[in-house]
């Protein structure tokens, strides 16, 4: 996903991108971090809050304890007074000398009433396993795991429970038998052991809702934050990157287009002004090695016309002399052919057959000098009207021989020079039929195939093949495949369809077993009126 989003965006915007995520995934990497060690600092803090607030009421009721309960004033109190317990030697209820009434309450009243004063807040509770003598201390699911888990050694339980639909935090300790306690439980408990437990509830709904808030917060100040530093880094990465690399760009592309004068006033100060100097000075090299250069093609230029000049010159000297022993061959044979054997008739056929291949030589030679020129006749043409053109052309033979001569599929639209692509068509087509042997099936296919960037065309024949030695040579000029027979041909036609390919940037060879057929393949690259040839 993000590679082929990344190719329609600039530069800029690809490391906008990059470090947007990179940040983004940091920001998201702190944020679980802290959130986890929030949540840890308010366990933490809840946890010794309530281990203080405890310890506060075991001191308040260990104090009463030992002190053997406190008196009330009896008309404030509003405990039933059904949960009084006998103390030898202290009374439950006096009498002041001004007639005011005092009741006496133990530790455990105390405690359950201060219990009650803190419902809305942070409640305690106190809770038995063994002859429970107030029913409002019976100890609920949670308490009764911890009661047990004190029987086994544990100090302390906490956990976060569901409480009227509400998350608390629970903290419990277990409280110990002393004198005190088997004087109002009785005899059954012994100094020392777990008489029961007091747990302090502390409702997490308000440190929830501020930790959501607080979250809240962190995240968009981390929003904020990625949003304002992408801006920054945006602004700074276009005036010290974007912007030099254009100027960089335009540089290159004046480069490109031949405008060696064009030099580029980056002033940066750090790397890429030494990138821009090194492309000035290297502007200023192209432009003394163009000039070298346009001096040398020139000279190139004008000794390939000079060597044009010269095969012409030679081929018009050569076909002078080979014209004249063809005339004179005729008229010889004219004049003289009641008194020349037969020995001497077949020299003068010799002689005459000769003297036509010289003459097709020459003009091969002649082709192979001229096909450099083609690139001036380029046209969008037709491949189907070129291969039907040659087909026209050997009609004869192919009935003659009676090969089946069949084109596969329909041939692309190509940008070329239409004249020398007939020529690479006919020269193959003919090649095939020459040497399609004595198979009593002949056939010739011709077709061909997309490539990336390139059309692969071939022509293919069942006749007497290549053998694997000769594939390549058969490229080069004056070479011919052997095949016991005289057939005809200069040896220049391979070569000629060679070098017109490479000057459509294309390329031909040939995949053939010796009997079993050649196919011939060529490429021609897919380019349109607005492509340099």
């Amino acid at each position: 996903m993000f590679p082929s989003l990344s190719l329609k965006i600039n530069l800029g915007g690809k490391i906008i991108l990059y470090l947007g995520i990179i940040l983004f995934l940091i920001i998201v990497l702190l944020f679980l971090f802290l959130s986890y060690r929030e949540d840890k600092l308010i366990f933490e803090e809840i946890d010794r809050e309530s281990k203080a607030l405890l310890n506060q009421v075991i001191i308040v009721g260990k104090w009463i304890g030992d002190h053997g309960g406190i008196y009330v004033d009896k008309s404030r109190d509003k405990g039933s007074g059904r949960y009084f317990f006998s103390v030898p030697g202290l009374e439950h209820e006096i009498t002041d000398i001004q007639g005011k009434e005092y009741r006496k309450k133990n530790h455990a009243m105390v405690l359950k009433e201060l219990s009650q004063y803190s419902e809305n807040s942070h409640q305690f509770h106190i809770t038995g396993s063994k002859r429970l003598l107030n029913p409002d201390n019976i100890p609920d699911i949670s308490e009764q795991k911890a009661l047990k888990s004190f029987e086994n050694g544990v100090k302390e339980a906490y956990w976060i429970e569901e409480k009227d639909h509400k998350r608390v935090y629970r903290y419990m300790i277990p409280l110990y038998t002393t004198e005190g306690c088997i004087q109002c439980h009785g005899s059954g408990h012994k100094i020392g052991d777990v008489i029961g437990g007091i747990s302090i509830t502390v409702p997490l709904e308000g440190v929830e809702k501020a930790k959501f808030l607080n979250k809240i917060l962190l995240v968009s100040s981390a929003c904020l934050i990625v949003v304002l530093m992408m801006v920054v880094l945006y602004y700074f990465i276009r005036r010290l990157v974007i912007k030099p690399l254009r100027k960089i760009g335009e540089l290159t592309n004046h480069i490109g287009r031949g405008d060696f004068d064009y030099s580029s006033d980056l002033r940066s100060g750090d790397e890429l002004e030494y990138l821009s100097h090194e492309f000035n000075d290297m502007a200023k090299k192209l432009k003394i090695s163009y000039s070298h250069l346009e001096e040398k093609t020139h000279e190139l230029e004008q000794k390939n016309k000079e060597i044009e000049n010269l095969v012409s010159m030679i081929s018009h000297d050569l076909k002078t002399p080979i014209i004249s022993i063809g005339g004179f061959t005729f008229l010889l044979e004219k004049t003289m052919k009641d008194s020349i054997t037969s020995k001497g008739k077949t020299f003068l056929d010799l002689i005459k057959k000769n003297t036509m291949r010289m003459e097709g030589l020459i003009e091969d030679i002649l082709r192979l000098s001229s096909i450099g020129k083609i690139t001036e006749s380029y046209e969008e043409v037709n491949i189907n009207d070129i291969v039907n053109d040659s087909i026209k052309i050997f009609q004869v033979e192919l009935e003659k021989n009676g090969i089946d001569l069949k084109v596969n599929n329909a041939l692309p639209i190509i940008y070329c020079d239409s004249k020398w692509i007939g020529h690479v068509f006919t020269n193959l087509i003919n090649n095939a039929i020459k040497f399609i042997g004595d198979h009593p099936s002949p056939k010739i296919r011709i077709g061909y195939e997309e490539k990336g960037d390139f059309y692969q065309f071939y022509v293919e024949d069942n006749g007497i093949g290549v053998q694997k030695e000769f594939q390549e040579r058969i490229f080069d000029p004056f070479q011919r495949i052997y095949t016991g027979k005289d057939i005809e041909g200069s040896g220049m036609g391979l070569s000629i369809v060679k070098k017109i390919l490479e000057i459509h940037a294309g390329k031909v060879w040939v995949e053939s077993e010796k009997g079993k057929g050649s196919i011939f393949y060529f490429t021609l690259p897919k380019r349109s009126k607005n492509s340099k040839p």
